[in-house]
């Protein structure tokens, strides 16, 4: 992107002509952040790296860019904590998530605020089926331009962002309008229970966080190496 803001570390050199070795690491690293997921197919692992790598490269791409859903069969599968720890990977700080409701007004304002605020990753998490997750101001910033204009709440001024944002969407069995499909790209998490009780993680959900803040210029460093 010619854009990159460092505290104090070093992203590795970007090799003009990755070689085998370099693709084999940069692989390497995502199947260590995401390895311990139980994703439905490996279709839902790639999804999940390119999720990283379209929060990298954002800033390359002119118009709009999908929502990525993070649909799962039970509660606890871990769809809020991939979608921060593919934030954090890509972006050096831990998201937060924004909740869902079942109210179409309360969806517009939560996502009028991430507008207005300009931030580079909107998760809205927990979304249960039936939910509108998708509402019109969604669409209006995941299609066309991506360019937006919102009325300030509790005014009738309007405020616009021009910052390239990416959204993404946790739920349970989501259900996906004909108008919103064309729009997303999706991960399936799926297991048996919930993931507290089959406990397949060997690292706790701040250790993972801590991990995926670590390694960030790691994965700068990879998403540089599937670019060249």
């Amino acid at each position: 992107t010619g854009l990159y803001l460092t505290n104090g570390y070093a992203v590795p050199q970007v090799p003009d002509v990755p070689s085998a070795e370099d693709i084999s690491a940069a692989r390497a690293l995502f199947a260590d952040l995401f390895g311990e997921f139980r994703f439905a197919s490996p279709v839902d692992f790639e999804n999940t790296v390119l999720a990283v790598l379209t929060l990298i490269f954002r800033r390359m791409i002119a118009g709009p860019v999908p929502i990525w859903v993070v649909d799962k069969n039970v509660s606890g599968a871990g769809g809020t904590l991939l979608c921060q720890t593919a934030g954090t990977a890509a972006l050096g700080v831990v998201p937060q998530p924004n909740r869902t409701t079942a109210s179409s007004e309360e969806m517009e304002k939560q996502i009028t605020s991430a507008i207005v605020h300009g931030r580079p990753f909107v998760i809205l998490d927990n979304a249960s089926r039936g939910t509108n997750w998708a509402p019109d101001i969604l669409l209006s910033a995941t299609s066309g331009t991506g360019h937006v204009e919102v009325r300030q709440l509790g005014s009738y001024n309007t405020a616009s962002c021009d910052k390239p944002m990416t959204f993404a969407v946790n739920g349970i069995n989501l259900d996906c309008r004909a108008d919103v499909s064309r729009r997303v790209y999706k991960t399936r998490l799926s297991t048996a229970r919930a993931l507290a009780d089959e406990a397949p993680f060997t690292r706790s959900k701040s250790e993972l966080l801590a991990f995926a803040e670590a390694v960030h210029p790691q994965v700068v460093w990879a998403a540089g190496v599937f670019y060249a």
